[in-house]
């Protein structure tokens, strides 16, 4: 999506992604938390100076250094608290707040530039003791509704905190309007919807040490900064979720997505801001241009064959056996790719209970995992269909279709709108035994090879990165097997 002097100059989204459907937004959320944090500060109900020791003193370890002790707002926010914390922490099992004040120090706070997740949990931590309600209650009133933005979900830790440092969904309309209110001095349509001092502040680079390059990205609050002739503000999301706010040029432009090598990056500084020009009123688009348009969809599974098993297979139950090493590590196989697992506190996973129910031009597909039950329609005639569920206790929704490759084998395609995944599930049949293999769309490789920056951020051994990433590879999406099971 690109927006010029607040028109939509062009927008785009493969089929059956959209510009108003809610999408896992990831880094976007630090954003977001820092955008909360304003609210607070201009309000007088929190200070940046205010230490995070003295708001959780119960949590400071009795052995604490004293670099943990100076830990203030602000170092949290411009990613400056000098804690080193890896994204291996068990979300599952552990308190959020105790992975933070047990972590070690790896600078004084201040001194250096870290790029730690938890760093915004636990501002929204700080913010929750100060109001007393969750972040997004308190940016309803001041920022959502003023900008008809929906409620969004938000992945919350144990004690129900927003994560902060991702977790948010929002959808690409509403990522545009916050934008928007950056690129005005946090005016949308005419209301001052942020503090004007507030945008000033938080697009300030205190990134530590800082570049002399005037056109290398620098770090502000919750967003990153580029200072120079052309300045820039940028949202930046795991797997493509960005926005980029041009302030000479009055422009925005916005890219969702699972783009999991980060191609975006390279097209929007190849040809922005260059590629904005006077307006030409009387000006179209070519031809070649509409057609990429037009001609823009996930295809969904399709064959005409449909194969005698329905009928033995359709209302019975197949149970799957546990993968007992995948789930020791929170690794479980979901129908939501590990991309959207990962750093879950509430980890799906564990698919068993499935059942088929094939109808003319559909079928059924109902399973569970954990505590969680689903049941979803996939398109049988080529065409997608669209079905609400939930896991990991947030909501999806899913766009699945499938197809029989053969006479025992069933392919399903599963494409939950709010992900940067989508998941196969191919099923074989052997007289009562039945086989799941699971994969990733973009594959599971890429996704992998997507976070080796993340890790490197956090695990100083590129030997070390290698392995894991390699174990990953061959060890996430393992085929299961299963078999048909007497009806309870």
């Amino acid at each position: 999506m690109v927006i010029r002097h607040g028109k939509v100059a062009v927008q785009w989204f493969k089929k059956p992604y959209s510009a108003v459907e809610p999408h896992a937004m990831y880094s976007v959320s630090k954003s977001i938390t820092a955008i909360a944090i304003g609210f607070a500060v201009c309000e007088g109900l929190i200070s940046l100076d205010d230490k995070v020791a003295d708001y959780f003193p119960e949590a400071v370890p009795a052995k604490s250094d004293d670099n943990l002790k100076k830990v203030t707002l602000k170092h949290l926010i411009s990613l400056t608290a000098g804690r080193n914390i890896s994204p291996l922490e068990n979300k599952v099992k552990n308190d959020w707040i105790d992975i933070f004040m047990k972590s070690k120090s790896d600078s004084a706070p201040g001194e250096k530039f870290s790029y730690v997740n938890e760093c915004f949990h636990i501002a929204l931590a700080m913010l929750r003791k100060v109001t007393g309600i969750s972040t997004v209650e308190f940016l309803t009133a001041r920022l959502f509704e003023p900008l008809g933005i929906p409620v969004p979900f938000w992945e919350c830790d144990h004690s129900g905190v927003e994560v902060g440092g991702w977790g948010i969904f929002l959808s690409a309309t509403d990522f545009a309007k916050i934008a928007l209110c950056l690129l005005n001095d946090g005016v949308y349509d005419n209301k001052q919807i942020i503090p004007s001092e507030w945008v000033a502040q938080t697009s300030v680079n205190r990134k530590v040490p800082k570049s002399d390059n005037e056109e290398d990205l620098g770090y502000g609050y919750g967003v990153w900064v580029r200072e120079g002739k052309n300045p820039i503000i940028r949202f930046d999301g795991l797997f493509g979720q960005v926005a980029e706010i041009y302030k000479n040029y009055d422009a925005v432009t916005v890219v969702i997505g699972g783009d999991i090598n980060a191609a975006h990056s390279s097209v929007m500084s190849s040809y922005f801001p260059e590629s904005f020009v006077d307006e030409q009123p009387d000006s179209e688009p070519s031809d070649t241009f509409k057609e990429a348009f037009l001609d823009s969809e996930y295809a969904p599974l399709f064959s005409e064959y449909r194969s005698e098993l329905e009928s033995r297979i359709s209302n019975r139950r197949i149970a799957f056996r546990k993968k007992h090493l995948l789930t020791l590590m929170n690794f479980q196989v979901s129908v939501l790719p590990a991309a959207a697992t990962f750093m879950s506190k509430d980890k799906a996973g564990n698919i068993t209970d499935v059942e088929f129910v094939f109808k003319p031009d559909t079928l059924i597909f109902s399973w569970r995992e954990e505590d969680e039950k689903n049941s979803i329609e996939c398109g049988l005639d080529g065409q997608w269909r669209k079905s609400k569920m939930r896991l990991m206790d947030a909501p999806f929704t899913a766009f699945a279709s499938a197809a029989w490759k053969n006479s025992n084998t069933l392919m399903l395609s599963i494409r939950p709108q709010e992900c940067v995944c989508a998941r196969n599930l191919t099923f074989t049949f052997s007289g009562n035994k039945v086989k799941m293999k699971p994969e990733s769309d973009p594959p599971v490789d890429s996704i992998l090879n997507g976070v080796h920056g993340l890790l490197k951020t956090y695990i100083k051994s590129e030997r070390v990165i290698r392995s894991i990433l390699e174990w990953g590879k061959k060890n996430i999406e393992p085929i299961h097997s299963g078999k048909f099971i007497k009806q309870r």
